[in-house]
């Protein structure tokens, strides 16, 4: 049996606009804007780095609790086109599929329910701030075989955090990240499209 493990925001759900539309009202709480290009090419891993950058000596805290607020004020977003296809048929394949986010708890549950995956994931978990440190902790406490484990995600950060916790790292294009920016860190293997997530794991 193979366990998939996703990441969540621009791997199987598109909220990048919606995502951006929060964050900068956030910039503008602090007289400050935010250009969507900016946002692209800086909104990374770990989110504080991102935020002591633009906004420092701002507390996290106030950060975090601004960004549910206002994250919620915004349209649910829906999966990816293709995604939800695409576990179906690798939760009938005998898969185990798992998701690992940064985003808020709340946020996660609410975004899953919405998009009908309840009963297609096995498990999720979000705020994980620092994925570097918690994926291997989360596969050891699942108990899921290293040899049979993916972690799929579109930023460097997930590939990074995959070779740590010593699982194949599966970058997808159609996210956040460019693939310029993922092909540097060497993931074990690059998905061009949604199509191909079904046909990789057979």
């Amino acid at each position: 049996m193979k366990n998939i493990i996703f990441d969540w925001s621009g791997t199987l759900i598109d909220n990048q606009h919606a995502m951006y539309r929060a964050v900068r009202r956030i910039f503008y709480d602090y007289k400050k804007d935010l250009s969507y290009k900016t946002f692209k090419e800086d909104f990374k891993q770990p989110f504080k780095i991102f935020y002591s950058k633009h906004l420092p000596g701002i507390s996290q805290v106030k950060i975090k609790k601004k960004f549910i607020k206002y994250y919620l004020e915004e349209k649910t977003p829906g999966l990816i086109t293709g995604i939800r296809k695409e576990l179906i048929k690798l939760s009938k394949n005998n898969c185990k599929l798992f998701i690992f986010s940064s985003h808020p708890k709340k946020i996660l549950e609410k975004e899953i329910s919405k998009n009908g995956l309840v009963n297609i994931v096995e498990k999720y978990i979000g705020e994980v701030y620092d994925k570097k440190n918690s994926l291997k902790k989360f596969i050891k406490k699942n108990k899921l075989s290293l040899k049979n484990t993916y972690y799929v995600g579109d930023m460097v950060s997930d590939i990074v955090a995959a070779k740590i916790a010593r699982v194949k790292s599966v970058a997808v294009l159609w996210g956040y990240q460019k693939k310029k920016t993922l092909k540097l860190e060497n993931p074990s293997f690059i998905l061009h499209s949604t199509k191909e997530i079904s046909k990789f794991m057979k």
